[in-house]
């Protein structure tokens, strides 16, 4: 394996998307960083107004995750299919409905977090592999 089959980056999934299949729902979702610039752009904006606590490390962890949610429901999370209540009526996509599964569901935020972060989910010969070339 070359080293750009190891680490060359699609920069089109990066910024815009790709789908994880949960089995009944599925998420589409960016990466957070290499060509996703509005995630790094919102991030700096959002912590930008705590900048003083930041330097001081007196940012209380609710507020960096609230931050971090919100920046992923904004920039990470494109859309989804399939996602019910547990009354198993359809949530729409909506930046507000994604805060609320993430802060009431704080697993499903962790495994969108890890997969928007992992390399091999947007890398150019995985894609390609998958696709059959």
């Amino acid at each position: 394996m070359s080293i750009y089959e190891a680490f060359k980056t699609d920069p089109d999934a990066e910024q815009n998307g790709i789908d994880l299949d949960f089995g009944d729902f599925r998420v589409t979702i960016a990466r957070s960083g290499g060509a996703n610039k509005k995630y790094e752009k919102l991030v700096r904006q959002k912590l930008d107004r705590y900048k003083r606590a930041i330097a001081f490390d007196a940012l209380p962890e609710e507020t960096a995750k609230k931050v971090l949610i919100e920046c992923y429901a904004e920039a990470i999370v494109l859309g989804w299919e399939g996602v019910v209540d547990e009354s198993e009526i359809e949530i729409p996509f909506t930046v507000a409905n994604c805060i609320k599964l993430f802060t009431e569901l704080p697993e499903f935020f962790t495994q969108v977090r890890e997969e928007s972060e992992k390399i091999a989910n947007f890398l150019v010969a995985k894609r390609k592999a998958a696709a059959g070339n």
